[in-house]
This record gives C-alpha cells, sequence and structure tokens, in this order.
C-alpha cells in the first residue's frame, strides 16, 4: 500500500511500507539545507562574486544550460554564457569593430540583444535574429556609442522572462578617449565594481521559479546575501537593474549623500547629488561613493521600497497581481565592509563630466503616440501599445534614417511601465508636463511612466536603413513585453517609401481593434470629414464619408495585411495604420 504524506510546499513524500525511496531522503535534505540557507540569508556572508571580463576585438559567447550553486550544496538549473550563469563583462572601446561568435548550446534557440547600443538592425539582436539550438551567429559591428554602462540580454519572443531569469544576462563596458581623462575611479574590481541587481524565487527544491513575477530573495551579480570589501575612498558602482519586473530605490542605511554620475547612455553633463535613486528593469546608473571616513565600518546597501507608491511594482503592495514578501519592506542587498584605501584612490570627482547635444525642436520631422494599455482576458491581462499586442509579422512604424521625431509614450494603465527603445538614445523633453529632473536629463534608452502619465522624448534616429529586419520598442518588464506590451519599426531610406508610393501614418487616428477580422473603428467630433483605404502600393482600397461619433468600416473584403486609414478634412489629413487577420 502506498502512503503519502505532505511536507512543507506541497512536497509530496511516497513510501511503500516501511521501505522508503531513497530520493526521498536527497530530497529532504536539499530542503532542509535550503530553508536554512534562506532563513540565515541576512547574514551577508558570501562575497560578491565579480565577473571576469573579455576585451579586445574578437569575443567569444558559448551559451549553454548548466546548473549554478546560489546555495551551497544546491545545484540549481540555470542558462549561462561562458560559464553557469549569467556572462563576463564585455569591455568595448569606442570606434572599434568588435566580432562576436556566439554559439548556442542550449537545446532552444535563442537571441543575444545589445541593450543601448547604437547598431544595425540584422545584429541588434531582437527577436528576429534567432540563434536556432546547436548553432552560431556571428555579428560584427562598430562601436559608435560614448563611454556607457551597456547590457545584452535573450530577446527571444514570449520567452525573453525566462530566459533571462536562468541566467541569460551580462554587462558591457563601453569605454572612450574623453571619459579616460576624467577623474572617476576607473579600476575594475577595484574602486568599479559592476551592481547586476536581480530578485529571485527559489522552490522547496532550490530551483528558480519562473512563474514567480517578483521575487522573495536578492541577488547581486548573481549572489546571495553577498558582502564587497570596499576601499575607504570614492568607489564607482555601475547599477544595472536585470529584474525581469522589480523596481528598486537605492539608498545607503545611513541616508548619506551619493553623486550619481551617469545614466543609461552615458555620463551627465555633471555629477548630481542624491540620497535616493530609483531604477526599473532595464535600466542603468553610474554613482559614486565616498567611504573615505568610514575605515572599519560596515555598510549596507538598502533597497527602500517602503518608500515607492501603488503601481511601483516591488513598492507598497496594490493588490495580488504581483505579490512578493519583498513588496514595500526595506531590506537590505549587500554589506560593504570598508577597508584600506588603494594606492591609486581618487580624492575628487570631475565636476563637468561632458556635453550634451541635444537634436533641435526645429529638425524634428513627426511626432508619434503611444499608448501603453492592458486587457483583461481569461483571468490575465492581455498587454498592448496603441491598442494593438505584438505580433512578430506586423511591422507598426517606418522611419527615416536619420531623422529627428518626438515620441509620446501616455500610460493608461494601473502600473508603471519602463518603455524602452532599440537603435539608440533619447533625451527627455518632458515628463507628466513638466521639464526632466538634472538626473533624467543624461541619454536614455528606458524611460519610467508612471500610472496615467504621458512623457515625451526627442530622437535622433541612426543613419542605417533596413526594411526586412526591425528593432523594437517595449516595456521593459519582461512579463510585459513577452505579453504583448512590444512593438517595432523598421528605419529605412527616403527612397525606400518614394518606392512603395507608402502614404505617412501619423497615427493622430486612434483605431480599435487592431489587429482587425470585422469591423475596424474610430472616433471624430467632426461631421464632414472623409475617410480611405489605402494598401501600402498608395492604392485606393475603399472610401466613404464620416459621421460625428464612432465610425465603423467593414473589413470582412479586404486581403490580409497591412493597410493606412486617412481622415481627411478641410484642415488637412490625418492617417494610422491598421492590420487585417
Amino acid at each position: 500500500m502506498i502512503k503519502e504524506l505532505h511536507c512543507r510546499k506541497n512536497l509530496r513524500i511516497y513510501y511503500r511500507g516501511n521501505y522508503k525511496l531513497r530520493f526521498v531522503k536527497k530530497q529532504l535534505t536539499l530542503l532542509a539545507l535550503f530553508i536554512s540557507v534562506i532563513a540565515s540569508s541576512q547574514q551577508f556572508q558570501n562575497p560578491l562574486y565579480i565577473p571576469d571580463t573579455l576585451m579586445g576585438k574578437n569575443f567569444q559567447l558559448f551559451i549553454s544550460d548548466s546548473s549554478h550553486q546560489f546555495i551551497p550544496g544546491v545545484n540549481t538549473s540555470t542558462m549561462g554564457y561562458n560559464g553557469s550563469y549569467m556572462g563576463p563583462i564585455l569591455i568595448f572601446e569606442k570606434n572599434a569593430t568588435v566580432n562576436i561568435s556566439v554559439v548556442n548550446a542550449l537545446n532552444e534557440g535563442t537571441t543575444v540583444h545589445w541593450h543601448g547600443m547604437e547598431v544595425e538592425a540584422n545584429v541588434d539582436g531582437g527577436p528576429h535574429n534567432i540563434i536556432d539550438d546547436s548553432s552560431s551567429w556571428f555579428p560584427s559591428f562598430k562601436v559608435r556609442d560614448n563611454a556607457a554602462t551597456m547590457w545584452y540580454h535573450s530577446h527571444l519572443h514570449k520567452q525573453t522572462q525566462r530566459q533571462v531569469n536562468m541566467g541569460l544576462a551580462g554587462m558591457i563596458i563601453i569605454r572612450d578617449s574623453s571619459s579616460k581623462q576624467l577623474s572617476i575611479p576607473s579600476e575594475y574590481g577595484k574602486d568599479d565594481f559592476p551592481i547586476i541587481l536581480q530578485d529571485k524565487t527559489f522552490d522547496s527544491l532550490g530551483q528558480i521559479n519562473n512563474d514567480a513575477l517578483l521575487g522573495d530573495t536578492f541577488l547581486i551579480n548573481g549572489t546571495l546575501s553577498p558582502y564587497l570589501n570596499t576601499p575607504a575612498q570614492n568607489v564607482r558602482f555601475r547599477l544595472l537593474n536585470a529584474s525581469i519586473q522589480r523596481i528598486y530605490n537605492i539608498g545607503f542605511e545611513d541616508n548619506r549623500d551619493f553623486q550619481v554620475i551617469a545614466t543609461d547612455n552615458g555620463f551627465l553633463e555633471s555629477p548630481v547629488k542624491v540620497n535616493r535613486l530609483m531604477i526599473a528593469s532595464g535600466e542603468r546608473y553610474e554613482i559614486v561613493a565616498d567611504f573615505t571616513n568610514d575605515l572599519s565600518d560596515t555598510l549596507a546597501l538598502v533597497n527602500y521600497s517602503s518608500e515607492m507608491g501603488y503601481g511601483f511594482l516591488g513598492g507598497i503592495p496594490g493588490g495580488d497581481v504581483y505579490p512578493s514578501p519583498l513588496n514595500g519592506v526595506d531590506k537590505d542587498l549587500m554589506k560593504l565592509r570598508i577597508t584600506a584605501p588603494t594606492a591609486n584612490k581618487v580624492d575628487s570627482i570631475s565636476t563637468v563630466l561632458t556635453t550634451h547635444v541635444i537634436p533641435s525642436m526645429s529638425s524634428v520631422s513627426r511626432e508619434r503616440y503611444k499608448k501603453l494599455g492592458g486587457k483583461a482576458q481569461g483571468g490575465n491581462i492581455i498587454w498592448n501599445i496603441n491598442n494593438t499586442s505584438f505580433s512578430m509579422s506586423v511591422i507598426n512604424d517606418t522611419v527615416i534614417s536619420g531623422s529627428t521625431e518626438i515620441w509620446e509614450i501616455r500610460n493608461s494603465t494601473h502600473f508603471v511601465h519602463p518603455f524602452h527603445i532599440h537603435s539608440g538614445h533619447f533625451f527627455l523633453i518632458e515628463n507628466d508636463s513638466m521639464p526632466p529632473t538634472v538626473i533624467e536629463s543624461g541619454k536614455k534608452d528606458v524611460i519610467l511612466v508612471r500610472p496615467n502619465t504621458t512623457v515625451k522624448f526627442i530622437m535622433e534616429f541612426p543613419d542605417f536603413h533596413d526594411a526586412q529586419i526591425p528593432y523594437m520598442y517595449h516595456c521593459h518588464m519582461l512579463d510585459h513585453e513577452d505579453g504583448g506590451m512590444m512593438a517595432q519599426f523598421i528605419i529605412v531610406d527616403s527612397s525606400y517609401l518614394m518606392s512603395t508610393r507608402f502614404p505617412e501614418a501619423n497615427e493622430s487616428i486612434n483605431v480599435w481593434p487592431n489587429p482587425v477580422d470585422g469591423f475596424v473603428r474610430f472616433e471624430i467630433e467632426l461631421a464632414d470629414a472623409k475617410w480611405q483605404i489605402h494598401d501600402l502600393k498608395g492604392r485606393l482600397i475603399t472610401k466613404g464619408d464620416c459621421r460625428n461619433g464612432v465610425n465603423q468600416i467593414e473589413t470582412t473584403k479586404l486581403f490580409s495585411g497591412s493597410y493606412i486609414l486617412s481622415i481627411s478634412t478641410d484642415k488637412g489629413t490625418s492617417r494610422t495604420r491598421f492590420i487585417k487577420i
């Protein structure tokens, strides 16, 4: 007779008579060890792992399934680049052409996205650059970015969250000649440290729970309960939020000030003194803290999540959508043990770091409007942008190479969304009708959009063109990205638009549903307007008169594909794109 015992966290143990299965003993041992380690995790007895570096012009990345001991004695299934978890720090020099050999030894496909970097679409590493299992990819590109902290990670459609959570992420450091002249800490692993922030949930057997979108355990550089021997001097921390959802609110336990010197895509013009720094998924910041007078002290780096409000994932709990015992609780992330200063310590920080050249408003060729939204469906939220969830086969926008545009991002949901765009960087020009703060004024590729607010940024797109392979823009909460809050655009030269007779879509019309299978609808406040539908070659398909209020157009006779809806009044013509499925 088989009997069943119930153990903590639904671990079921079966035995036949008095003979226990041998694997049960092993599982119980692992469970007890796991509970013991987690219970004592606030002791901060594990030295912070400092990843190895790769530099030069030729790089090799070997992607594989592996196992890693986050918890001593417990082998956790993971993925990694050149190792068991995460990857080495890649150090690029500006203007160098780097050649990368990527071998995929996983039992599934993946991609490698060079997050934040200005690279051509065919090497960007988005969802279209799939590296099949047991195959290789050989991207080569010129490093056009100034000195900055970037990162690389999986971007496989609908699998980004899981693959990043399992370990497919790593940091990139870009150096240039100007940054080497600055008075800032720059000796890697001595006074210049990578701090890769993550949260995870481990199950009762010490395995990563990929269904937990907000974790119950913090890791830094893959280290559980870390400490760092930190010299008593100015120290630089390169902060990267590589968590799949969580937002952090960083500070020190004594509330001391520190200086923010860089954001996503490079230096601020001057250091900015703060004692808190909020960092969303995908964002990077570089900070400098002065520990000159703290020799032999121990100091905690803290996540002050109690100071974040509702809607901030990781802040004050706003329901059971994203539960975690860490939500809204101030928690130590790492202990700093202050040791003797290094021989080449930096006593003072440069007061001028760089000069930004923000694109002129007179150079703006168009504006785009994007609404971040979500709809409840079957107990889940289907995320979208402009009422359309992501499709690999749909090009949502066409951008002219080298052009300057303003994008307005509206968050219509109850959660914050870190909006990220590929292909380069932007400058924020407005946040909820207010000018950007000094920290927000730097080069960015991720911007946190608060609930029911709007941000505007200006962006000069690179002088690339590829009509086949698109770039992405999306929420960088990876569950939202995988769940549909993503869209794509191609960058083309003007001759491409001339050859296709493509009628430019300015997206000032909100159409729904999109994609459409029956009636496409839109709302206007004018009765003396006319509508037309063209295909992408500019051919007129059908037309009609508008009425004041909600209009609907039957699309059942249209072939599947992309179309342009035009609304014409005596003041001009507005156009938007919709998809017939």
